[in-house]
């Protein structure tokens, strides 16, 4: 699973409907329903990584940190 969040990390895509196709998506979001909060926070890592195409997410931490 570190290898899957290490390449979307450096995949670049400019159109997210091609980042995010549905029979990529739905499947993934329908993790969000499990009731593991590791596995939703993993999830929720995955999408954060494939959305944020300009690395503006460690300036959001550093913002809800205070």
């Amino acid at each position: 699973m570190d290898g899957f969040i290490q390449s979307i990390e450096r995949y670049d895509s400019s159109n997210l409907l091609t980042a995010l196709p549905s029979a990529f998506l739905e499947p993934l979001l329908s993790f969000t329903l499990m009731e593991d909060p590791e596995i939703r926070l993993l999830v929720l890592s995955i999408l954060t990584s494939l959305i944020d195409r300009r690395h503006n997410a460690p300036r959001l931490a550093a913002t809800a940190a205070r």
